[in-house]
């Protein structure tokens, strides 16, 4: 009988320590994962914030050709009929 609980709690014991490697094991390559993750993410941010900075810079070029032909179209528009 002795044997018989001595055997199932070796037995548990070992299977708590696999279970035990096995979740470290996991838990490890998730934290390297969710690293990989956080520096994608971070690169993201920083290619969208360049583009977001080039968007502005190209609509104030829009405005400012905008302007630009608005003034010239004022210069060229014909003088109103007296």
């Amino acid at each position: 009988m002795i044997v018989v609980i001595w055997a199932l709690l070796t037995g548990a014991i070992t299977g708590g320590v696999f279970i035990a490697i096995i979740m470290k094991t996991r838990q490890r390559r998730l934290v390297e994962d969710y690293e990989s993750l956080l520096d994608d993410n971070a690169a993201h941010v920083a290619e969208l914030e360049r583009v977001t900075g080039k968007m502005l810079e190209l609509e104030e070029r829009v405005e400012s050709a905008e302007s630009l032909l608005l003034q010239q179209q004022q210069r060229n528009a014909l003088p109103p009929p007296s």
